[in-house]
């Protein structure tokens, strides 16, 4: 657990831990530097298995991420942020995939979106999702929810994965899109864990770093994997690069978009409602768009 000033969720989410039906755990609880709070949280609890580390200087998020892993010591690793929520079977059900499948590098479930100032919710996906291997899957469709996801920790130490720190938003992805290339990938197609939505959640959706950040994943992926980063891959990662620009010049010109949208597929699926979109007014079409995310 990575915290900066979480208190406001942070008993919730630590409670859903010692909750679980799999007792076998340990917190590692990296505090980065928070100022509310936290600490004092975490300080009252009587449980051995929660350990507390205070970080000797503040980083980004993925640097402490980065920084929490030298203090693990189990199998198997899950990330829990302070606002979200595992469901009481969730660890016993991942742990007893990895132990009958040792090609298994990574499990994954449904989850819950939630908004609990709002009192709504809604289930992720509606069917099961990409088992095996996924690698290519990632890269095109990337739909991973963190809280509800665990890693095989050998997968990781052997291949040399981390955090890449020059992330802000797309860290997650970056790391278990790695992950996956190195093994199997299981799905559990039943709700384990729940992601509380802020509206913070999508506006980085339109943030002209988001297309900058996912320029630095492909050239990560290029010098990591090589060949095996085939042409295709490529062509995906592009794509959504080329998208996501657009959807920045969303807020400034319609016309831009659309000459933007001239260097992908004309129908291409997602640039395709971009462009309808792109004749709206502004404001009507970034609601829309947001509204499109959501649902």
């Amino acid at each position: 657990m990575n915290c900066f000033n979480g208190e406001k969720y942070l008993r919730e989410s630590i409670d859903s831990v010692l909750n679980q039906t799999f007792e076998d755990w340990e917190i590692i609880f990296w505090d980065n530097q928070s100022t509310d709070g936290s600490a004092q949280i975490v300080a009252s609890y009587n449980d051995s298995r929660i350990k507390y580390y205070y970080a000797p200087t503040h980083t980004t998020l993925y640097a402490g991420r980065n920084a929490a892993f030298e203090y693990c010591t189990g199998d198997y690793l899950a990330v829990l942020d302070c606002d979200d929520l595992w469901v009481a079977e969730k660890l016993e059900k991942q742990v007893s995939v990895f132990e009958q499948n040792h090609n298994v590098v990574l499990v994954y479930s449904n989850t819950i979106f939630f908004n609990s100032d709002l009192g709504t919710e809604k289930i992720l996906n509606k069917h099961p999702q990409p088992e095996g291997s996924i690698f290519r899957e990632c890269i095109g469709n990337y739909n991973f929810s963190l809280e509800t996801v665990m890693v095989r920790m050998k997968s990781i130490t052997d291949n040399g994965i981390e955090f890449c720190k020059k992330f802000n938003m797309i860290g997650d992805r970056d790391f278990l899109t790695a992950v996956c290339f190195y093994g199997d990938a299981h799905y559990i197609h039943e709700v384990l864990g729940k992601w509380r939505i802020h509206a913070s959640n999508y506006s980085k959706e339109l943030e002209a770093d988001y297309a900058g950040e996912l320029k630095t994943m492909y050239l990560r992926f290029n010098e990591m994997f090589g060949d095996r980063f085939t042409r295709e891959m490529r062509v995906e990662v592009y794509n959504e690069i080329v998208f996501r620009e657009a959807v920045v010049l969303l807020k400034i010109s319609g016309a831009r978009v659309r000459q933007k949208l001239r260097k992908i597929h004309f129908l291409n699926t997602k640039g395709l409602v971009l462009r309808i979109l792109s004749y709206f007014p502004k404001h009507a079409a970034i609601s829309i768009l947001n509204l499109l995310k959501r649902a």
